[in-house]
C-alpha cells in the first residue's frame, strides 16, 4: 500500500510549491509513520484504525497540538498522493489565541537593552535584530533581505506559496548599506557567514534565543517571533487602527482576523481594567 517513495513525495511537494521547511517537516512525519507501521509489520497493509492508533501515540508523545497537526498534515498529504483520501484524519482543534500575553511582548526598555548589547557584542546579530524589529518579517524570510532589496528599499518575499513586498524603512536601509560596505557585500543576502553563505534560520534562532537569555530577559520571549509582535504593536500604536490593512500586507497575513490580535491589549491589562473600582470610575467619568 506504500506506493510512493519519500523522495518522490518530496518532489511532489516541491511541484506544489511548498517551502523547504514544510517539505522537511512533512517528509519526517511520513518517515516516522512508515517506521511505526514497519514495527507493527503493517508496512504494506494498514487500515484507518492503524492511523488513529498512531494519532493516539502522537498525543502521548507531544503536548503541543500544533506539532501534532504538522505531522498529521504531512501524513494526510501523503495519503492523498497515494489515493487514500478516505484514510485522512481530522486535525486537532487548537484553542484560538485571542490575546497576547505579557511574556510574548518585549517592553520598550527590553528592546533598548537587546539592541544596545547586540550592537556592542555582535554586529551581524545587531543587523539581524534591527531587521526583525523594523520590518516584522519572519526569521525564515531573512534571506530576502538582500543588497538589491536595500538599494530598492523593498524586499520581495516569497513564503507559504505567496509573494509580497515588504518596505524597508530608510533609516534601516542606511545602516544596512553601511554594514554591506564594511563587510564587502555587494549582492545577495546580507546576513551571511564569513564564507559568504546564507546563515540558516535554525542557527539564527538559536543565536537570538541564547543572546536574549544571556541578558536575563524572560526566556519565553527569547525567540525571533517576539520581535514581529513588537513591530506590529508599535506600528498600530503609531498609526492607529486604520493602519491594520497595511500591517496585514507587511506581515503577510491572508486574513485580517490574524492581524486583529495586535489591536487588543495584553490580557494582564484587560484583567486590571475589569476591577470593580476601575469600572465604576470609568462609568462615573
Amino acid at each position: 500500500m506504500i506506493e510512493l517513495s519519500i523522495e518522490e513525495f518530496e518532489k511532489e511537494l516541491r511541484r506544489d510549491q511548498k517551502s523547504e521547511s514544510t517539505i522537511k517537516n512533512y517528509s519526517l512525519a511520513v518517515k516516522e509513520f512508515c517506521n511505526y507501521l514497519g514495527s507493527k509489520n503493517k508496512h504494506e497493509h494498514f487500515t484507518k484504525d492503524d492511523i488513529l492508533l498512531y494519532l493516539a501515540l502522537l498525543k502521548e508523545k507531544y503536548r503541543c497540538k500544533e506539532t501534532i497537526n504538522i505531522k498529521l498534515n504531512g501524513i494526510n498529504r501523503y495519503l492523498k498522493k497515494i489515493n487514500l483520501s478516505d484514510f485522512c484524519v481530522k486535525l486537532l482543534n487548537v484553542k484560538k489565541h485571542t490575546f497576547l500575553h505579557d511574556n510574548e511582548i518585549f517592553t520598550d526598555e527590553e528592546i533598548e537593552i537587546i539592541l544596545n548589547e547586540a550592537k556592542k557584542k555582535n554586529k551581524r546579530l545587531y543587523m539581524t535584530l534591527r531587521i526583525l524589529f523594523q520590518t516584522g518579517i519572519r526569521i525564515s524570510e531573512m534571506e530576502y533581505i538582500t543588497y538589491e532589496a536595500i538599494q530598492k528599499g523593498i524586499a520581495e518575499i516569497y513564503n507559504k506559496g505567496k509573494e509580497r513586498e515588504v518596505p524597508i524603512p530608510p533609516d534601516l536601509c542606511k545602516i544596512l548599506l553601511e554594514y554591506c560596505i564594511e563587510n564587502n557585500i555587494n549582492s545577495g543576502p546580507i546576513i551571511i557567514t564569513r564564507n559568504k553563505k546564507r546563515v540558516h534560520r535554525s542557527y539564527l534562532y538559536r543565536e537570538i534565543h541564547n543572546f536574549i537569555i544571556s541578558l536575563e530577559i524572560d526566556k519565553k520571549k527569547a525567540h525571533p517571533h517576539t520581535f514581529r509582535h513588537k513591530f506590529a504593536i508599535d506600528y498600530l500604536k503609531a498609526y492607529s487602527e486604520i493602519a491594520i490593512y497595511n500591517l496585514a500586507d507587511i506581515l503577510g497575513h491572508q486574513k485580517i482576523e490574524t492581524t486583529r490580535i495586535y489591536l487588543r491589549k495584553p490580557i494582564s491589562e484587560i484583567r486590571e481594567s475589569m476591577m470593580y473600582e476601575k469600572l465604576q470610575k470609568k462609568i462615573a467619568s
